[in-house]
């Protein structure tokens, strides 16, 4: 008896943890402003070079856009990515001469404009608090 209580205790923490670590995380959920950014995105001409903070929406940007996507993951002989991941070395403009990025993906409610030291920033889009940028 004591074993099936300590069971359904760690099974509703379990529970209780995805749902606020991962559902409730509006970085890692798809929302509709972050799919009516990425309609935005996909209506643009040619093929975007986009750099998105925080990096946890990354992955989805990959999948939900045509848009070629600066990735935070380090490729050993490619090229190395601690330029900007895990937090930025240098600033924006210096990274998107750097990797020939086009647009910035920005969530307001991780980072504003003036965090990231982007003088005039050039927003092309805002849906609630998703910012596209162009650089």
């Amino acid at each position: 008896m004591v074993f099936l209580a300590f069971l359904a205790v760690n099974f509703i923490l379990i529970l209780f943890i995805q749902k606020k670590g991962i559902i409730e995380d509006e970085n890692r959920t798809l929302t509709d402003n972050m799919k009516k950014a990425f309609k935005f995105i996909n209506k643009l001409p040619g093929t975007p070079r986009i750099m998105c903070i925080p990096h946890q929406i990354t992955t989805m940007t990959v999948y939900n856009t045509h848009a070629d996507v600066l990735v935070n993951a380090d490729n050993p002989g490619l090229m190395r990515l601690t330029d900007f991941y895990p937090v930025l070395k240098m600033p924006v403009v210096e990274l998107a001469r750097k990797y020939n990025l086009d647009y910035l993906l920005l969530r307001e409610t991780f980072a504003k404009t003036e965090d990231l030291k982007i003088k005039k920033p050039n927003i092309i889009y805002r849906s609630g608090d998703i910012l596209i940028l162009k650089l």
